[in-house]
């Protein structure tokens, strides 16, 4: 693109040969209070916008912009350790019930910076999420992976969700695709016509977006830093079914089943 995009993003892919691209790598400036697009992989993207830096104490001008790499990927990182579950503990009657919640990731952005700096706040993330995924998890969450931190995992639910997200957005034909469509409708025909090479079809994609919130956020230099989008995949409910066939009801008579009735003759005492 003639002049470059905004942030500076220039993705590549490290899988061209086969066509599908694993991950793609670009730049994003920390500096740069506008929303800045990520690399888009497997119909995934979006926009990342930071928050302003905190200054160093013996700094007597404003931080200088900072050019951050970043790689997009559908594939979990080598540097990062698998996005593990999480156990919910839900009370029913006296009891209580352990419930692992499992969490499927579908798309990691790894930031590693040229030298340290520190963040006021979390970046804030949109990510243009591939229709199909909304119909196999109920929500979604973002986790980040920090190396500094002493346990070697992800921590979950880092921000809030932008409850402003909009609804589905589908992706428009190509101008040729409609070109063609509205050329063949005007002049109908029994022959048929000739048409041009297939082109991709475009992934409908919705925004799911991440409030930066108030927690700062180091990173140091040359150090992969790794954020995690991830659905979360329901545990099936117990059934009223199965209730039902674990505590059974009683039928009318079994009341009197169960404790019978001594008869009169055997109850009576003779009197003498």
């Amino acid at each position: 693109m003639p002049g470059g995009s905004p942030g500076g993003l220039t993705p590549q892919s490290n899988n061209s040969s086969t066509g599908a691209a694993a991950s793609a790598t670009g730049t994003v400036t920390i500096g740069n209070a506008s929303p800045q697009p990520l690399p888009s992989v497997a119909g995934y993207g979006g926009t990342i916008r930071f928050p302003a830096p905190v200054p160093q104490p013996s700094a007597s001008a404003s931080p200088a912009p900072i050019s951050v790499a970043v790689t997009a990927t559908a594939v979990r990182p080598s540097a990062a350790p698998e996005l593990q579950e999480k156990t919910k503990r839900a009370r029913k009657g006296a009891s209580e019930q352990a419930k692992a919640v499992v969490h499927k990731p579908l798309f990691y952005v790894v930031l590693n910076a040229p030298e340290d700096v520190t963040l006021s706040a979390f970046p804030a993330f949109a990510f243009n999420v591939p229709n199909a995924q909304f119909t196999k998890a109920t929500s979604f969450g973002l986790a980040l992976f920090d190396p500094a931190e002493k346990v070697h995992r992800f921590k979950l639910e880092v921000a809030e969700r932008d409850e402003s997200t909009p609804p589905p957005v589908t992706a428009s034909p190509s101008p040729a695709a409609v070109t063609a469509k509205s050329t063949a409708s005007a002049r109908p025909s029994s022959s048929p016509q000739p048409t041009g090479p297939p082109t991709a079809t475009p992934v409908p994609t919705t925004r799911v977006s991440f409030l930066s919130g108030t927690t700062g956020l180091k990173l140091r230099a040359n150090t992969s830093y790794v954020f995690a989008l991830y659905s979360y995949v329901p545990t099936p409910a117990p059934s009223a079914s199965s209730d039902a066939a674990a505590s059974p009801a009683s039928s009318p008579g079994s009341g009197a089943s169960a404790s019978p009735q001594a008869s009169p003759a055997a109850s009576a005492t003779p009197k003498r």
